[in-house]
């Protein structure tokens, strides 16, 4: 069980002989990109500087609207994040990297749709905001997360990518995991439900987030080496499990 709320939904189910046990997500295992060189490159292929006079910010969105039945709200969400970044473009030598983090296999999974669509909504400051659509390999992605000062990200793994290499970040949760992994790091201050973020809420609270960023950053150096060394632990925990019922089978079988 990836996050607190996670347990508790569990807990309340009441299943026989349950066996859950809450741990980390296994993104946060990934280890610290080795990768740096190649992101670098990436972005500035696509035109994205990277001086340090220059601010940038990481956003990932996705088509929930086409993935969710219950979801009406796909167009003020995509105009909610557009709201966000304006008004995070108005800091001084701003830039916005729209990341596409998942391709498919349907298109109501391809987050290119979402992101091409927010883009053209940003059209007058194109020359400030980059959409970056091919697809890219995970330890790629992790170490061009880690280069952005700020995260908006909708994609659950996208924030953890972002959180594990010291990002601030500003989760839009789609699905009650994305605040209960928030909750885990101290952090859900920082969430929203996507079904409650609007053109207000969202860049207030991004403009919270940017003028927070250095405490932020400072909490992260405090809590992630824990959470890192307990998601290295799942496959030691998944292995004594197997072998606890491969003996119990063993048993059986005698």
């Amino acid at each position: 069980l990836r996050d607190p709320i996670s347990e508790q939904v569990w807990n309340s189910w009441a299943v026989l002989h349950p066996q859950g046990v809450l741990h980390p997500d296994l993104a946060f295992a990934m280890p610290a990109s080795a990768h740096k060189s190649e992101a670098v490159e990436l972005l500035k292929h696509y035109g994205v500087s990277l001086d340090a006079q220059h601010l940038r910010m990481g956003v990932t969105a996705i088509q929930w609207g086409a993935q969710s039945p219950t979801f009406d709200r796909q167009s003020q969400y995509e105009e909610a994040l557009i709201s966000a970044i304006r008004g995070f473009l108005k800091l001084p030598e701003s830039q916005v990297v729209l990341f596409s983090q998942v391709h498919g296999p349907s298109a109501s999974e391809d987050d290119r749709l979402a992101a091409g669509r927010i883009a053209a909504g940003l059209e007058n400051l194109a020359s400030r905001v980059f959409l970056i659509d091919q697809p890219l390999p995970a330890p790629v992605l992790k170490a061009a997360y880690g280069l952005m000062d700020l995260f908006l990200g909708t994609r659950l793994h996208s924030n953890i990518f972002a959180l594990t290499e010291g990002v601030p970040v500003v989760a839009i949760g789609y699905q009650y995991k994305t605040r209960g992994i928030m909750r885990m790091l101290g952090l859900e201050r920082w969430v929203l439900d996507i079904d409650q973020v609007t053109g207000d809420n969202l860049p207030h609270l991004i403009r919270e987030a940017w003028a927070a960023r250095e405490q932020t950053k400072l909490h992260l150096r405090a809590v992630l080496p824990q959470i890192r060394q307990q998601a290295s632990t799942a496959g030691a925990l998944i292995a004594a499990d197997y072998y606890t019922l491969y003996s119990k089978v063993e048993r059986a079988q005698e």
